[in-house]
């Protein structure tokens, strides 16, 4: 990577949608504080501001990159969560606050709407986090019709020829993933199931959203779904026995039997967690090499609440 190019990566971004989300949060609650009475040098009122310093501070290399590059960013529903955001601001801050606290009204109807709409953007952001840097690797053309596509359901095609076959299918299965059901064939995208009727394409197989133990979403094949849910079992159960063995033997000597039955546990763990590695789509962290710039493309954030 030269001193003019700048490597922007999904994990980043990802990454900043969280943090940008905790600022808002936490900006909203500090406000909401002092708006109903709070002082600035309350303990409560310096605790948010302490966090915010410290989000801003994670959050400055990530928009320090993004300050100098021209990157299409992608946004499922832009446009609706815009308009509605714009019909939530023509309140007054004291309706805002009373929506907020009777729940219920026309106001709080727009705000619960526009809430569903960012929690699912919220959720998908891995995947549009890959989306938007895959996006960026086709040419600027391909990328804003790719983005439109996402925001608008465009009816338009996207040249993704410059793709290798498995990025081509790994991006079908993106869009897949939020709602858009999108089909390549010679080396052309489009959500047209008509353009693709007799010809060989590819598409979305079909993935079921589950969770780790952890709490990480995870894709999985439509398929293996059931040997997933066998498999996390059979790690939750063997994980529970080798806590409780664990904690047995800083209290006792284990005998020889014991040590031997304690090892294969360990085994069958391994095993399992190995199983898992094979059942789940890989875990990569896409990137993509832009040129630094100072000149960015205008493009229209996602207002906020006006609170």
């Amino acid at each position: 990577m030269s001193e003019a190019t700048i490597v922007i990566t999904s994990g980043e971004l990802s990454e900043h949608a969280v943090l940008c989300r905790k600022r808002t949060e936490t900006v909203f609650r500090r406000d909401f504080l002092v708006r109903n009475g709070a002082q600035g040098t309350d303990a409560s009122v310096e605790a948010l501001n302490t966090l915010l310093s410290e989000i801003g501070a994670k959050l400055a290399p990530i928009e320090d990159k993004l300050r100098h590059v021209d990157l299409i960013t992608i946004v499922p529903n832009r446009g609706e969560i815009a308009n509605i955001t714009s019909d939530i601001n023509r309140n007054t801050r004291t309706d805002l606050d009373g929506a907020l606290k009777s729940k219920s009204g026309p106001v709080y109807e727009l705000m619960k709407k526009r809430a569903a709409m960012t929690k699912s953007n919220f959720e998908r952001r891995d995947d549009i986090a890959k989306l938007t840097v895959m996006a960026n690797t086709l040419p600027r053309q391909g990328g804003e019709s790719l983005r439109r596509i996402v925001e608008d359901a465009s009816d338009e095609e996207v040249d993704v020829s410059q793709l290798t076959a498995e990025k081509q299918q790994e991006l079908v299965d993106l869009l897949g993933r939020i709602s858009k059901l999108a089909f390549v064939y010679s080396g052309k995208l489009s959500l047209d199931k008509k353009k693709v009727d007799g010809l060989t394409y590819l598409s979305w197989q079909g993935e079921v959203l589950r969770q780790m133990q952890t709490g990480q979403p995870v894709w999985i094949s439509k398929g293996k779904v059931t040997e997933w849910e066998e498999n996390e079992a059979v790690i939750k159960g063997i994980g529970s026995k080798i806590i409780a063995k664990t904690h047995e033997k800083q209290v006792r000597t284990f005998s020889d039997e014991e040590l031997a039955n304690f090892d294969r546990l360990q085994r069958e763990y391994i095993d399992a967690k190995e199983k898992r590695d094979a059942i789940l789509p890989p875990f990569l962290t896409h990137k993509v090499e832009m040129q630094k710039s100072e000149i960015r493309a205008k493009r229209e954030e996602i207002p906020q609440i006006g609170m």
